[in-house]
């Protein structure tokens, strides 16, 4: 039931005769009354400049302070990682990865030079291989030639 329907019902029965048992002639028969509130609607008022300047701050407000806390929050993160890493240096740690690093990168450099070791030979022999090549049809054309005259 709607909010209107059902206080109009309300209205309507509490303002309605009494009928009672006791009664034998029934009332005046008189149209009850509602009592309600006229109703009205209008249109809503335009918002001011000042008002919609207000809004529009009062929004930049609240999206300027929300970043400012995730600034703070990140900036604590931030805080405790360099503590967390000055410990780490202060414990001794740091120099033990460093040197693990340290180890890892010369072991790295150690298995490319030998690559590359292996690919300079590789294309040292092609090398010799295309020059002989080179070298015996060469001499198969200078044989040619001199065979023609």
């Amino acid at each position: 039931m709607s909010f209107l329907s059902e206080l109009t019902f309300r209205r309507v029965a509490t303002a309605a005769p009494r009928l009672s048992a006791f009664s034998v002639a029934p009332r005046a028969a008189a149209t009850p009354t509602i009592h309600s509130r006229f109703l009205s609607s209008s249109a809503p008022r335009a918002k001011t400049v000042a008002e919609t300047a207000k809004d529009t701050l009062k929004s930049v407000d609240r999206a300027v302070s929300d970043k400012l806390v995730d600034g703070i929050n990140v900036g604590s993160a931030m805080a405790n990682k360099v503590k967390e890493a000055s410990q780490d240096i202060a414990d001794g740690k740091a120099t033990g990865k460093a040197e693990q690093l340290r180890n890892e990168a010369a072991a790295k450099r150690n298995e490319l030079k030998r690559d590359a070791q292996a690919k300079g030979q590789e294309y040292k022999e092609a090398a010799k291989d295309t020059a002989n090549k080179a070298a015996d049809k060469t001499k198969q054309a200078a044989d040619e030639v001199k065979s023609r005259m």
